[in-house]
C-alpha cells in the first residue's frame, strides 16, 4: 500500500507548479512522514529549515504554499505549534494509522559464495603430557 502512496503524492506534487523551496518543503515533510511509516508529524521550523536549507523567514511561506495546493494538511493541536498529515485522498483504499514505508525489495542470492568452514568453532588448545 506504500508503494502506491508514493506514486500518488509524488504525482500530486508533479501535478502542482512548486517552487524551488516547496519542492524543499515537500521532500522534507514527505521523509518526516513517509519516510518513518508515518501519517503525522510535527517538525519546528528550525527542522524544517535545517532539513531543507531554506532561510528560515522563506519556510513558513514555502510550507503555506504546500498546504494550499493540498499536498499535505496542516493540524490544529494544542500540544505542537505546526503539525502535518498526508490528506486521506493520497491513500490507495482504506487508512491505516501506521504502515510501513517502501523499501526495496531484495532477493535471495548472496552477494558472494559462502566458502565452507574446515574447523570447528572454538579455540584450538594443546594439551601438555
Amino acid at each position: 500500500m506504500s508503494h502506491q502512496l508514493l506514486r500518488n503524492l509524488l504525482e500530486a506534487a508533479l501535478n502542482k507548479d512548486l517552487s524551488q523551496n516547496e519542492w524543499r518543503v515537500f521532500a522534507a515533510l514527505l521523509y518526516k512522514t513517509l519516510g518513518y511509516g508515518k501519517q503525522v508529524d510535527s517538525p519546528h521550523w528550525n527542522q524544517l529549515a535545517q532539513l531543507t536549507h531554506i532561510r528560515k523567514d522563506r519556510v513558513q511561506p514555502a510550507v503555506l504554499s504546500v498546504l494550499e495546493k493540498g499536498i499535505f494538511e496542516a493540524l490544529e493541536l494544542k500540544r505542537y505549534r505546526q503539525t502535518y498529515k498526508i490528506p486521506d485522498v493520497f491513500f490507495a483504499g482504506e487508512v491505516q494509522s501506521r504502515f510501513f514505508a517502501p523499501n526495496i525489495p531484495k532477493n535471495a542470492k548472496t552477494t558472494r559464495a559462502v566458502v565452507a568452514k574446515t574447523h570447528s568453532p572454538g579455540t584450538n588448545r594443546k594439551t601438555i603430557p
